[in-house]
């Protein structure tokens, strides 16, 4: 958040002053800063979805290729000889 959004209490003479909020928030430099910089969090956001959607393909072709080894024969007698080991 933005250190304007707070009044710092100085009355305390500690080494550590007590932020305080200012009585009408940050609401609007907040809303500004979304609209501002509508490109940016878009791009991340579909940045990430994008990065889940495939991430997801390749875990269900992992999973597909597996099986597929798994019920070939060639696929059986590589699991037995690993299980002998």
């Amino acid at each position: 958040m933005d250190n304007s959004c707070y009044l710092t209490n100085f009355r305390d003479h500690t080494k550590n002053p007590e932020p305080m909020y200012h009585e009408e928030g940050c609401k609007d430099k907040l809303i500004e800063w979304i609209y501002k910089h509508k490109l940016i969090w878009i791009s991340i956001f579909g940045g990430f979805l994008l990065f889940q959607v495939i991430f997801l393909i390749l875990i269900k072709t992992g999973v597909k290729n597996k099986r597929r080894m798994m019920l070939s024969p060639e696929g059986l007698a590589i699991c037995l000889s690993d299980v002998n080991l």
